[in-house]
């Protein structure tokens, strides 16, 4: 298995069918950088967005290879990208004829070529999640739960045509037809929760604060047929669920005492 050397660290956010990991590595400038992993190649540096950037990060990787992230400079200014083997790092925002203003952050991309993520709308400072096909340019402002304006929404997968994110503090499950709702009203976690993740049967992964406490965080699976599940810690007091695949295991943290 190729590595890196020296004094470099990396860390994989993602990974898809064929065994490639997407995540980010310090570069040889110190600098931390979106990388592609590979067993062929190893890890690849992506670089960044644009030259006067210093960050980025790659949060997802579909099993076409394609890679998508953002890229940010020392003035908070960041962009969404999309990474392919033929194309490069492209920026979300201006890469389609129709644009996508509010590309700030992507974190999923389904084999079908849609990119999910956050972003703001032109005039605010408020964050919302968004969805942009790949294929038509098309793009949408999700909007939030209950119309909040605090804490706005994120979309962190997209599977079957429904996204899934957090917005309000709450997970949410999103469709063209139902819109955005939460997974408290649909028999999902109650109190404050976050989804991180989605499979193809549509189960969600996340977190969820126990009711009544404030600090203590347990991870879930959730279901549109079998509901809630709290999975427990391994003995400390919080866990996280941050991923699951299409059988229904879930990867994450959790306290051991």
């Amino acid at each position: 298995m190729r590595g890196l050397t020296g004094n470099l660290r990396s860390c994989g956010l993602a990974i898809n069918e064929h065994g490639q990991v997407a995540g980010y590595m310090n570069s040889i400038h110190s600098q931390t950088h979106a990388m592609v992993w590979t067993a062929q190649a190893g890890p690849v540096d992506l670089g960044v967005l644009r030259s006067t950037d210093n960050t980025s990060l790659a949060n997802a990787i579909n099993n076409f290879g394609q890679v998508v992230g953002y890229s940010t400079n020392s003035n908070g200014d960041v962009h969404a990208f999309l990474w392919t083997q033929a194309g490069g790092m492209q920026d979300l925002t201006t890469l389609f004829p129709k644009g996508c203003p509010i590309c700030q952050e992507a974190f999923g991309i389904s084999d079908s070529g849609v990119v999910v993520g956050e972003g703001k709308v032109p005039g605010s400072s408020v964050l919302y999640a968004f969805y942009l096909d790949l294929k038509t340019g098309m793009w949408k402002n999700l909007g939030s739960l209950d119309g909040d304006t605090v804490y706005g929404s994120v979309g962190v997968a997209f599977n079957s045509g429904r996204i899934a994110g957090t917005s309000a503090l709450v997970a949410f499950v999103w469709s063209r037809a139902a819109g955005m709702q939460s997974l408290e009203s649909m028999g999902g976690p109650p109190n404050q929760s976050y989804a991180w993740g989605m499979n193809s049967s549509e189960q969600i992964a996340g977190s969820y604060y126990v009711p009544p406490s404030s600090t203590v965080i347990h991870a879930f699976i959730w279901s549109p047929t079998d509901g809630m599940k709290d999975l427990g810690t391994l003995g400390g007091a919080t866990s996280q669920g941050y991923a699951i695949n299409a059988l229904g295991d879930v990867v994450g943290t959790a306290d051991i005492h």
